[in-house]
């Protein structure tokens, strides 16, 4: 059973990230008529660093894979377009709902970490090592984004009956 991102979500992410690439251009080249090279450079670098979020998101929104499949055996969550990870449902100790900046995440809390660690891209394992040191867990699966949000739950209660889920639920 597959579950995808909302791709107009997506989608108007990278229009609006995309706008954080012109503006800063323009803002950096006004900067450097001015004799600001400083600003100037510091906006370049903004632009350049937006540019690579929006790569990314385009990336992801063209994307034909789905963002989590439950099989019978795993919960295999694509980390990245192309990077499926295979998370053994007995491995799997609870999920915890948990919010960041108004973005709101169901973490993963694994029975041995350490084996789904190295199997972590080495893109993304600087980034779920920060997660780790604020309490946070390792693999998470971004609630807002996702389509069919009941579905996934049913699936994983179904899935993990040992599992406490959720006294509330996010909408």
């Amino acid at each position: 059973m597959d579950f995808y991102e909302s791709k107009t979500k997506l989608g108007l992410l990278a229009i609006l990230s995309l706008a954080f690439v012109l503006l800063p251009i323009y803002i950096a080249y006004e900067m450097f008529q001015e004799n600001s090279p400083l600003i100037g450079f510091l906006t370049v670098l903004f632009a350049i660093f937006m540019g690579w979020v929006t790569y990314l998101l385009i990336k992801k929104t063209m994307n034909t894979n789905p963002y989590v499949t439950v099989t019978d055996s795993a919960l295999i969550l694509y980390v990245l377009p192309d990077h499926p990870v295979h998370v053994d449902w007995h491995d799997i100790q609870d999920y915890i709902f948990y919010e960041i900046h108004n973005n709101k995440f169901i973490g993963l809390v694994l029975s041995d970490e350490e084996k789904y660690s190295q199997l972590m891209p080495k893109k993304l394992k600087k980034l779920s090592q920060m997660n780790v040191k604020m309490g946070y867990p390792m693999y998470n699966i971004t609630w807002g984004h996702l389509k069919e949000k009941d579905r996934l739950l049913e699936e994983l209660n179904r899935r993990t009956p040992n599992v406490s889920l959720f006294e509330s639920v996010p909408q």
